[in-house]
């Protein structure tokens, strides 16, 4: 795109980067919904996120260059700075919301953070080297992550009984280290 053309439309290439990771974060957000059952459980959830997140569609050619131009402005432009701090939290508190769900709350800021870590390198490793594996096998291993996280830790309705409600253990998980609304 000519710089006349984004100087037309936008304030700037700052403006056109913050309105393309909107559109890219819309996106992500509008496929994890579509991949979200109607009466989903905690784990149906994770799974969404995981896999809405790992489309292939998610990294097309076009997305991973604005995503990389993105993540390389937030240094020098505190409010894409901003705007992906926003993005960080929705999506920590989606996964940590579900994970609380399921696995003592002790446990959850390291599974999330593992998960996260999980996404972001087969996106990064997506980005360098988009033949070294298959999006499906990212997805799997995400899931097989998540399944040896959640086994032997299913918490028993009499358990979460005792433990704090819901949206108590929900507010302290934002503390921890992370796109759409969990409450929708």
């Amino acid at each position: 795109m000519s710089p006349g053309l984004v100087n037309h439309y936008f304030d700037g290439k700052e403006d056109l980067l913050e309105a393309t990771l909107r559109r890219l974060t819309r996106d992500l957000a509008l496929e994890i919904r579509r991949l979200t059952p109607k009466e989903p459980s905690p784990l149906d959830r994770l799974h969404a996120i995981i896999d809405g997140c790992l489309q292939p569609d998610q990294l097309r050619p076009g997305a991973a260059l604005a995503w990389r131009a993105f993540w390389a402005q937030l240094p020098v432009h505190p409010r894409l700075a901003a705007l992906q701090r926003t993005v960080n939290r929705r999506f920590r508190s989606n996964i940590c919301w579900a994970l609380a769900q399921l696995i003592p709350r002790e446990q959850v800021a390291e599974t999330y953070l593992g998960l996260y870590a999980m996404i972001d390198g087969f996106w990064i490793r997506q980005f360098i080297d988009p033949d070294s594996f298959q999006m499906d096998d990212a997805r799997r291993i995400c899931r097989a992550y998540l399944r040896r996280a959640v086994e032997g830790n299913v918490q028993c309705p009499e358990r979460r009984a005792k433990g704090p409600p819901v949206a108590a253990r929900a507010a302290t998980l934002n503390k921890a280290p992370g796109l759409h609304d969990h409450s929708g």
